[in-house]
């Protein structure tokens, strides 16, 4: 996990500074943007969380399979407050897992769960699913829908009302899942 101080915040400002600085620093040059060198960023700008209206964008940053270039994508709703809420700035996917899994993250802490059973099913159901394997009807999900099961250059992550471009399905990583803030204390 890393920490940075004011002066890197100030340098990287907002989720789509912070998801650039980890796109170009840890994706290799000359990596393939669907192999598994490539990675996704989901970051959050410092002010994300603040009880302001239009804050709560998270973005998605990776090497884009169509231009080359990091690409650079934005979702609104509850799932930016929610990471930050969960301690975190932003979440750097990287490599590939031999099975389908997912991100619960939740009280400063990340853990890779089986999605096995996710696997297949639409957005809808997959959120519903890992709702209740977490035993909470308001967790937030960010998920893959189907094409980038299928790994559709043009495959998106979802997440209710927003849909984040995406060209990056090699991490067979199925969704993410974050405690929404008034029910912490069940954890």
């Amino acid at each position: 996990m890393d920490e940075h101080d004011e002066k890197w915040y100030r340098q990287y400002l907002g989720g789509t500074g912070i998801g650039v600085y980890y796109a170009m620093t840890e994706i290799p040059a000359g990596a393939d943007p669907l192999g598994p060198d490539n990675v996704l960023t989901l970051s959050a700008s410092v002010i994300v969380g603040a009880p302001l209206p239009a804050l709560s964008r998270v973005s998605c940053n990776m090497k884009s399979p169509l231009t080359g270039g990091i690409g650079d994508a934005q979702g609104g709703g509850y799932w930016a407050p929610e990471l930050k809420y969960a301690g975190f700035d932003a979440v750097v996917l990287k490599g590939r897992s031999e099975t389908p899994v997912y991100l619960w993250i939740h009280d400063g802490q990340c853990e890779i769960r089986d999605a096995s059973h996710l696997w297949g099913k639409d957005m809808g159901e997959s959120e519903a699913m890992v709702r209740e394997e977490l035993g909470d009807n308001l967790i937030r999900v960010a998920g893959l829908g189907p094409a980038v099961r299928l790994r559709h250059q043009r495959a998106e992550a979802q997440r209710g009302p927003y849909r984040c471009r995406r060209g990056h399905g090699q991490q067979e990583c199925k969704a993410s899942g974050l405690p929404r803030k008034e029910h912490r204390d069940r954890l």
